[in-house]
């Protein structure tokens, strides 16, 4: 499916970049370019970010203590 109309992104391209580390809108724009143009998709960004939670990337992220990232 379609997410951004306006650089022609789909959801399977959003999962590909949230699964290469994408961990918001601003990483998920300079990935692809999706959200930077009308912003009509960034409510379907969110919504695909946070199907994600469950990925064991982020999950891993997610739990290391901020001390430890640096």
């Amino acid at each position: 499916m379609i997410v951004c109309h306006c650089n022609e992104v789909n959801d399977a391209r959003i999962r590909r970049e949230i699964s290469r580390g994408a961990r918001d809108e601003i990483a998920l724009a300079a990935a692809c370019g999706v959200g930077t143009d009308c912003g009509g998709c960034l409510p379907a960004l969110g919504r695909l970010l946070d199907e994600c939670v469950a990925c064991p990337l982020r999950t891993l992220v997610d739990a290391t203590p901020a001390a430890a990232l640096g």
